[in-house]
């Protein structure tokens, strides 16, 4: 059905009697344009102009459907055009929402990898072994673990896994945290131990201990690389 809009125009017909020249061209497009878009009210007369004149104003019936149809293809591509921008701006903001979110995901896990590599590096620090020439009695070469040098090297090494341990604690996995608080239990009772021990027999002490070095090296070795890796 023709929907029907009511608006009132004003009336020209005085500034168009000033251009007498040009009145019946001004007619002949007024005319065209209003019986091609518009329809006469019942109860008004029309104009000279063509629109419908009522006591020096205009009014007439906007045919809805005569104007959709001569302009369809503009008012399509409008609404694609808006529909592109929109689409195109909803996918930049998802577009940036994801690199934000890898490149948070990213610097979390370099932290996280960083932190069992030091973890690793201090595992591997104990098993370092230095020999002391010979054999035991059960025919093995005698070795003992180089932090056992002397009191000072132990202190020294004591401190620094203390410390670079302590560091990473944040970013480490549930089972690497329980691998190293073992181990600090551990060298926290030698250490009380080795103040009755004078410097120069750490080595023979370190002998009798290195397959405690080894063993709690290597599980917490394998324990960090599983959760920096896995």
């Amino acid at each position: 059905a023709m929907k029907e809009y009511r608006v009132s125009w004003p009336i020209y017909t005085c500034m168009k009697l000033l251009y007498v020249d040009l009145h019946a061209k001004a007619q002949a497009a007024c005319s065209h344009f209003i019986q091609k878009m518009y329809r006469p009210c019942p109860d008004v007369s029309t104009g000279f102009c063509g629109l419908n004149c009522v006591s020096g104003q205009g009014q007439m019936d906007f045919d809805w459907d005569t104007f959709l149809t001569a302009h369809a293809s503009a008012i399509f591509a409008l609404a694609g055009a808006l529909g592109g921008g929109i689409l195109s701006f909803v996918g930049a903001l998802l577009l940036k929402k994801r690199e934000f979110s890898l490149s948070v995901s990213g610097k979390l896990l370099d932290h996280r990898i960083a932190a069992h590599e030091k973890i690793i590096a201090l595992a591997t620090e104990m098993r370092v072994m230095v020999a002391l020439g010979g054999f035991s009695a059960s025919g093995v070469v005698r070795r003992s673990p180089q932090v056992m040098i002397s009191r000072d090297t132990f202190e020294d090494w004591f401190k620094r896994f203390t410390q670079l341990s302590l560091e990473g604690t944040s970013w480490l996995s549930t089972a690497t945290k329980r691998e190293v608080n073992f181990i600090q239990d551990y060298l926290i009772t030698l250490h009380l131990y080795l103040e009755r021990v004078p410097s120069d027999q750490f080595l023979g002490l370190g002998e009798i201990i290195r397959q405690d070095f080894i063993d709690l090296s290597s599980s917490l070795e394998k324990t960090a690389f599983a959760a920096c890796h896995g």
